[in-house]
C-alpha cells in the first residue's frame, strides 16, 4: 500500500514539474514574443511619421515615445502588441510651417475636414466615407462620383491628411466597352 501512495505521489510530481515547464516554455515566452521591440516601435514611427524618435520607453507595454518632425516635437503613445498609434500630442512647437494647409498632426481629422481634403482633389459628390485602420496606419477612404459619372475613392492619412491615394473606377467605361460589343454583335447578327 505504501509503494501505491509514494508511486501515485511521483507520478502526481512529476506531472506537475511537466505542466509548470510547458507553461514557462510556451505560454510565457508567447506574451512577450507578441511585443514588438523598441527597433521594431522606433521603426514603425519613423516610417509613418517621417521624422526622428528621440526617445522611447516601454511602460504597460506601450511604448511613450518622443518624436521630432520639422522642429516640432510630439508625444506619441503606442500599443507595444499591436503596434497601434494611441495618442499624438504636440507638446512643442518650432518654427511655423509653411504649409498650413495640412491638419494638424495632434488629433485625428473629423469626417468632414477629410472630405474638404477630397473634394480638392476631385470635383464631385461624395457618396461614401469609410474610416479604416490597417498596418496601424489609420485613414479615410471617400467616394466621389464626379458630373460625367466617374467614380474616384481618396485615401487620406487619418492624422496628416496627406492624400495617400486617388484611384478612378473605370467600371464606367467597362460598361460602354460591353455595350458597344454587344451592339456591334446584335448588329452582325441582324445581317
Amino acid at each position: 500500500m505504501k509503494k501505491k501512495i509514494w508511486s501515485w505521489l511521483f507520478l502526481s510530481i512529476i506531472i506537475v514539474v511537466i505542466v509548470y515547464f510547458s507553461w514557462v516554455k510556451f505560454v510565457n515566452t508567447k506574451a512577450s514574443a507578441g511585443i514588438l521591440s523598441e527597433f521594431e516601435a522606433k521603426a514603425l514611427i519613423q516610417e509613418r511619421y517621417q521624422g526622428t524618435v528621440t526617445q522611447i520607453e516601454l511602460s504597460n507595454e506601450q511604448y511613450s515615445i518622443k518624436f521630432e518632425k520639422q522642429k516640432n516635437i510630439y508625444s506619441i503613445l503606442l500599443d507595444a502588441k499591436d503596434g497601434k498609434v494611441l495618442s499624438v500630442t504636440k507638446t512643442k512647437t518650432g518654427a511655423a510651417s509653411p504649409n498650413h494647409s495640412q491638419a494638424p498632426v495632434t488629433k485625428m481629422l473629423t469626417e468632414a475636414e477629410a472630405k474638404q481634403i477630397a473634394e480638392k482633389q476631385v470635383n464631385g459628390v461624395v457618396n461614401q466615407i469609410l474610416l479604416e485602420t490597417k498596418g496601424g496606419i489609420s485613414f479615410y477612404l471617400i467616394e466621389i462620383r464626379t458630373q460625367d459619372d466617374q467614380e474616384a475613392v481618396v485615401q487620406i492619412h487619418a492624422f496628416t491628411g496627406n492624400v495617400m491615394s486617388l484611384a478612378w473606377d473605370d467600371h464606367h467605361n467597362k460598361d460602354d466597352t460591353t455595350d458597344d460589343d454587344t451592339k456591334d454583335q446584335k448588329k452582325s447578327d441582324d445581317d
